[in-house]
């Protein structure tokens, strides 16, 4: 892979003995000058001339399991972004308001930016028209919860673009709204990108305000209702819930001890057909009356006996 992307000049390669031992991106600086190796941090971070790594694949980076409002993980929303020309995105990287909010954003999210991170950042402010307080913000609020994709952050900018967010305050009282434990259990169901309605609301603060129950023993009620129920149930999950407080189990390992403790059911074996003696006969309309109770097997070797006996005394 590395050697096809030096063959097409997306990266620059050295190569000893036809192995490689180092890479770097290309960069905007003169030939003579080395360029900065990835991985690597710079006060003054250099522009990435977009017209050579735009076909570039950016690899996909594991968020957390936690959500909140505005993020929309399976929207494409490249095509709504303006494309910006390599010489915007250069003169974006020099700018005053640009270069700190690079530098910013590689170091708090501690990797180097892409062409598509740089287009995603100059995107906030001159598409999105977020001011840089607000992008601060958005990017340290992301970083936090191990959200450091730039294409996970501009879905939520674009969420609060269309809400009308404007100031960091605003921003914050849009968060709190529904705090994330609500889109934790929703996950749990299998439900996203949807708010949580007043009734799922009203139950999940039961679970946590008033039965007091851990989150991750919350999420695995969920789970579990998904699997016997096949539909987000809510008073079946609060019945497994209420279940395992009364029974003071209040992480996974307890509840899994405890049902692995439980004593089985035992089902006695069916009835072998034939043995009338043992199994009742089912009274339907066909057999309603006193049936008989003669032992068939004793009347067959009685005539047996008979019919030899008849026999030996004809002989």
């Amino acid at each position: 892979a590395i050697q096809h992307l030096a063959k097409e000049q997306l990266l620059l390669c050295e190569m000893e003995n036809d192995r490689c031992v180092s890479i770097a991106l290309p960069s905007s600086a003169p030939a003579s000058a080395p360029a900065e190796p990835i991985g690597s941090f710079s006060t003054k971070p250099e522009p990435v001339p977009t017209e050579q790594l735009s076909s570039a694949p950016e690899q996909p980076e594991a968020d957390s399991d936690e959500t909140f409002p505005g993020a929309e993980p399976d929207e494409d929303i490249s095509d709504r972004r303006p494309a910006y020309s390599a010489e915007r995105i250069e003169k974006f990287s020099k700018e005053k308001d640009g270069e700190p909010l690079i530098f910013y954003t590689k170091t708090l999210l501690q990797k180097n930016l892409t062409p598509n991170d740089l287009h995603i950042l100059l995107g906030l402010k001159d598409w999105l028209k977020m001011s840089d307080n607000l992008i601060y913000f958005l990017i340290e609020y992301c970083a936090e919860r191990n959200h450091t994709h730039l294409n996970y952050i501009e879905k939520i900018a674009i969420n609060w673009h269309e809400n009308h967010i404007e100031t960091v305050e605003q921003a914050k009282e849009y968060l709190a709204a529904y705090p994330s434990y609500y889109y934790t259990v929703l996950k749990a169901y299998g439900i996203y990108n949807l708010a949580p309605i007043p009734a799922q609301v009203r139950m999940i603060d039961k679970w946590i305000k008033e039965y007091r129950l851990p989150m991750d023993l919350i999420v695995y009620a969920c789970e579990k209702t998904i699997l016997q129920t096949g539909k987000p149930e809510l008073n079946y999950t609060d019945s497994i819930l209420k279940a395992w407080r009364e029974k003071q189990l209040f992480s996974r390992e307890q509840v899994d001890k405890a049902e692995a403790d439980a004593p089985k059911k035992s089902f006695a074996p069916a009835a072998k057909l034939g043995s009338s003696k043992t199994a009742e006969a089912k009274t339907t309309s066909f057999n309603n009356y006193t049936q008989r109770s003669e032992d068939y097997d004793a009347i067959e070797k009685k005539a047996l006996a008979l019919r030899i006996k008849k026999k030996e005394s004809e002989q």
